[in-house]
């Protein structure tokens, strides 16, 4: 039998499940036996840094299977749970690395172990340096002098231990896989709130948005939601510009407004955005664009009265949410963005039952909006199974803080 270091990461869906489903079909192979796992630690991207955070743990296993035949079951796992190969430290579901195979050294077109980035990645040299302080490289190198000289410019920070529990006086994962995003929301150049179905600025939070998405980074945010009023409007993105400068401040974010084509979509994403929200007025552009995007797409519903809204949330369809979250679903869409047009802008509370049922029937990450007003609401959508909430008034009018609240 031989020993190796498996790395695995995920920054898509439910990362926490996602990591653990991996876990489970590794160790259902025959010739896999899973020795120890790490803790979780969630850590900031590297190489393209617009995208989410990643969940990373490494898995000491025991096997009789050759390094390359270790390969082939990575890989069927990864394509198991909806890998895609697309961009290089792009964003991912799930990315099983092989790190270290006994002290063996492999160098071949399909295969290098150790895994090339392994001295230079905290997010691997700590949970590895975890499961064994001793552990050491085929060149002699020990991974704790490695992870001594690394540096510390990435952020790299323990989420839940090696047992799934949560760390003692920190947050538990199902605590910490809940984003919250700040909404900036852009008319004519200066962040705005607006009455939802009627796109005309009623309080102006901010001259310059940049300045808004610089505060909530600073304060902690690791994503932002920016929706192009005038592109609402008109039917095509306006605020490219913004967009751009927005997306230069360092985290990814998500755009709503006035894509109505491939080509605005394709125009917002070349402006920076990690992710362009559909409105239910391009469902016939849902198919193709899951189809080219993947994940760089989601489908924003807005919901009053259990039906869907159109045409800028100003007319009821005859659709209801879930009947249309599970066919946009079936259509590829990865992501939908769930908003109460009633609560939105009103902070009156989420209503929780409806938003929570509605994450159970669709089966795909779902983030919520409307009527987030404090620090009781936000536990009350974390135990919805929501992937994120978006919160703006109750931010922009200091009811919470950022940084108290993540």
């Amino acid at each position: 039998m031989s020993r190796a270091y498996l790395g695995l990461g995920s920054n898509l869906g439910d990362r926490l499940t996602l990591l653990r489903e991996a876990e489970t079909r590794l160790a259902a192979v025959p010739g896999i036996c899973l020795l120890a796992r790490s803790s979780i630690y969630e850590t900031e991207p590297v190489g393209l840094v617009s995208q989410p955070w990643f969940f990373n743990r490494v898995l000491l296993i025991e096997t009789t299977l050759d390094p390359h035949a270790l390969l082939d079951v990575l890989q069927r796992v990864e394509d198991g749970l909806g890998r895609t190969r697309t961009v290089r430290w792009g964003p991912r579901m799930i990315d099983i690395d092989l790190l270290l195979y006994d002290q063996r050294i492999v160098d071949s077109d399909r295969l290098r172990i150790p895994h090339p980035e392994l001295p230079h990645r905290r997010f691997v040299l700590l949970p590895l340096a975890e499961l064994d302080p001793d552990a050491c490289l085929p060149d002699g190198r020990l991974v704790r002098d490695l992870l001594a000289v690394v540096g510390g410019d990435q952020i790299v920070r323990k989420i839940a231990s090696s047992q799934e529990g949560p760390v003692p006086g920190g947050a538990g994962p199902e605590e910490s896989r809940m984003e919250i995003i700040p909404a900036i929301d852009v008319w004519r150049g200066r962040c705005v709130r607006f009455v939802p179905g009627d796109a005309r600025p009623q309080t102006v939070y901010a001259d310059d948005p940049v300045e808004a998405a610089t505060r909530w980074v600073r304060e902690g945010a690791r994503w932002l939601h920016v929706v192009d009023l005038e592109g609402t409007l008109t039917g095509h993105p306006v605020q490219l510009d913004v967009i751009r400068s927005i997306a230069a401040v360092g985290v990814p974010i998500q755009v709503d407004g006035g894509v109505r084509a491939v080509s605005h979509l394709e125009e917002v994403l070349d402006a920076g955005a990690a992710r362009v929200l559909l409105g239910t007025d391009a469902l016939t552009l849902a198919e193709e664009a899951s189809r080219q995007f993947g994940e760089q797409v989601a489908v924003s519903l807005g919901v009053r009265d259990g039906r869907v809204a159109v045409e800028g949330w100003t007319v009821l369809s005859a659709a209801d949410p879930i009947s249309l979250g599970k066919m946009l679903a079936a259509r590829g869409i990865c992501r939908l963005v769930y908003t109460d047009i009633a609560r939105d802008g009103t902070l009156a509370g989420p209503d929780a039952p409806t938003i929570g049922a509605f994450v159970r029937a669709v089966a795909v990450p779902v983030i919520a909006a409307g009527g987030v007003a404090s620090e009781a609401d936000l536990a009350a959508l974390a135990r919805t199974g929501v992937e994120g909430v978006i919160v703006g008034r109750a931010l922009y009018e200091g009811r919470m803080h950022l940084s108290k609240v993540l």
